[in-house]
């Protein structure tokens, strides 16, 4: 590969990768670069097998690859663990011929596959597999750089997005916590109330009737509300006769809601069961 030709597709790994920074990753679109860059199919696979975006090549169409991984999204145990063996990279695995390269002892149509598998990693975790089969032609060594670069770039991406993740997952839960603990007795009764009413993102909710079924004031329950509301954690609209209607903005009330729940549960089963009563307090006077 000339020089000036590996320049330019280097350069176009690292302007794909470069923008839309503190998105989602796009695998469909990181799959399609891939396969323009170096031409073969790609393949983006999570450490379980599932396929998380893939571009087929034209001149490789498989039928054991269309029944029992596309269909399914997802590669089964035995290439998954072929997958994870190869650490370091495997590359140039020349198929047996008319032997399939991905399933030990089925038959194939093909007896010219190539295949590179390549650890996308980030840090010293593993986040999945890159892998490129193509017919015919070997992979240059141009093409190998290549295919780390891209493979480093996307783990890379990976930690960047796990790590934005949990930033803002802190900050959500942060300014729940700041709520909760600017909250008396009956408003946390009636925080309480409001989370088992909420069945998802958008709900309504009656406040007098949340009130009565938890046995809380009505007060206490609309001031709970405009706490959270104050906080960001929710947005509420008043439905006249019908309630209020909430949408949550904050992701973390769930995880709040889950835990609390579990936390009382705990407690009552714990709770030590009530002294027999004893001869002083059984006595009739």
């Amino acid at each position: 590969m000339d020089t000036s030709i590996l320049l330019g597709k280097t350069r176009r790994l690292l302007l794909f990768f470069q923008k839309d920074t503190g998105k989602r990753i796009n695998y469909q679109d990181t799959a399609r670069t891939l396969k323009e860059v170096i031409p073969s199919g790609v393949y983006l696979i999570d450490p379980g097998g599932k396929i998380e975006g893939c571009a087929l090549a034209e001149d490789f169409k498989c039928q054991v690859l269309e029944t029992r991984v596309l269909q399914k999204q997802c590669f089964p145990l035995e290439c998954i663990d072929l997958f994870l063996r190869n650490n370091p990279p495997a590359t140039n695995l020349l198929q047996e011929p008319y032997r399939c390269v991905f399933f030990e002892g089925l038959p194939c149509g093909f007896e010219d596959i190539n295949a590179v598998h390549i650890p996308i990693s980030c840090g010293e975790t593993r986040q999945g597999t890159l892998l490129q089969p193509r017919r015919k032609k070997a992979f240059g060594p141009e093409e190998l750089v290549l295919a780390e670069i891209g493979a480093a770039l996307l783990g890379r991406k990976i930690l960047n997005g796990q790590t934005r993740e949990r930033n803002e997952r802190e900050r959500h839960k942060e300014a729940l916590e700041q709520v909760v603990r600017s909250l008396s007795y009956s408003e946390e009764k009636a925080l309480k109330s409001i989370l088992q009413g909420l069945g998802g993102l958008e709900e309504n909710l009656v406040c007098s009737k949340t009130a009565r079924r938890y046995g809380v004031s009505y007060h206490a329950v609309r001031t709970t509300l405009r706490k959270l509301e104050s906080a960001g954690i929710i947005k509420t609209s008043n439905l006249g006769h019908k309630g209020v209607h909430i949408s949550v903005l904050n992701p973390y009330l769930y995880e709040y809601a889950k835990e609390t729940e579990a936390a009382d549960a705990l407690a009552v089963r714990e709770k030590p069961p009530p002294s027999p009563p004893t001869l002083l307090n059984s006595m009739k006077y």
